[in-house]
């Protein structure tokens, strides 16, 4: 798939739609299901400090009234999670559509994070993909202003993106060291800073954090830093942005069975882990969304600057 300026717009095939496909001079890529009138008289466009991103809404995208949510926990919110396109991100951002959230789907990749928007669209939901590297400040934030523009503001955050790669200590390099950080904790960093002037009293922001920042784990060192660092930050923002009534908490599971997960870990590696976990299994992808759905819902106002362990117990276990 390919991206055009707004001056050079033509519709692409994307999957087994037509799309129009384009992105603004920061490198903020979005797809819409309708040609735009013209770079005078864009009918979804907001300016932003670096361009002119675009994007169409689905029917219905508008914020609903919040008075009466219908059931659902999430019902009028506006929600923006990062690294959406797969694994615990895509879980979250499913769960926060069904319950009646509009959803941002970010990822590193537009095709990625709009086949997820495509298919929360598809099951009844509204969401809108968004392509943009979370550790640019400069892209991130004019991502989520154009996606807060479009949604009318935001309530709700989640930072999920990770690049992660399990080494020895002597083959770490600055490469990785610098991407690894720059997504985990700097791609945080950016997020908070774009987001939170669009945030009202009540907002959620929710870090995924991991059991490797409290236990020491062989080839992760640079991993286990980053995540350790998650939880300080945490609380660090949760202590500034309170007075705000702005809630920040973090999620730390223990291994969670991703693809990702399924194509790293043997089977023998599996049942080990298995083994150590007095609950007797691994997480799955919806144990952590539960949890999101939770923090970011009506019933944890009182909880901020928390880091929840989602482990089955492998962290007392480790203790011992």
């Amino acid at each position: 798939m390919t991206t055009q300026p707004l001056s050079d717009l033509r519709s692409v095939e994307f999957g087994k739609r037509s799309k129009y496909v384009f992105v603004n001079e920061c490198g903020i890529s979005f797809a819409s299901r309708s040609r735009p009138k013209d770079e005078g008289s864009l009918p979804y466009g907001r300016r932003t400090t670096c361009g002119v991103s675009v994007q169409a809404s689905p029917a219905g995208l508008q914020r609903k009234d919040r008075s009466m949510n219908n059931g659902l926990e999430l019902k009028g919110r506006i929600a923006l999670v990062t690294g959406a396109s797969r694994g615990l991100g895509r879980a979250i951002a499913e769960t926060f559509a069904r319950e009646g959230a509009l959803v941002g789907v970010l990822d590193l990749k537009l095709s990625w994070a709009q086949e997820v928007a495509d298919a929360i669209v598809a099951e009844g939901g509204k969401a809108l993909g968004i392509g943009a590297d979370v550790s640019d400040r400069t892209v991130l934030r004019g991502a989520i202003d154009s996606f807060a523009a479009e949604a009318d503001g935001l309530d709700i955050l989640v930072n999920n993106a990770m690049w992660n790669r399990y080494e020895p200590l002597e083959e770490i390099t600055a490469d990785t060291f610098s991407r690894m950080a720059g997504i985990g904790l700097g791609g945080i960093v950016w997020g908070l800073q774009a987001a939170v002037p669009h945030m009202s009293e009540g907002g959620a922001i929710i870090n995924i954090g991991s059991m490797a920042g409290r236990l020491g784990s062989s080839g992760a060192i640079v991993y286990s830093a980053v995540k350790a660092g998650v939880d300080g930050l945490t609380r660090a923002a949760s202590v500034e942005l309170g007075p705000r009534r702005i809630r920040v908490n973090a999620i730390a599971p223990s291994t969670v069975m991703t693809d990702g997960i399924r194509a790293f870990m043997t089977d023998e590696k599996v049942a080990a882990r298995v083994s150590q976990t007095p609950i007797g299994r691994l997480g799955e992808v919806e144990d952590i969304a539960q949890l999101a759905l939770w923090l970011a819902g009506s019933r944890a106002t009182f909880i901020t600057g928390q880091s929840l362990a989602v482990d089955g117990g492998i962290g007392h276990a480790f203790a011992r």
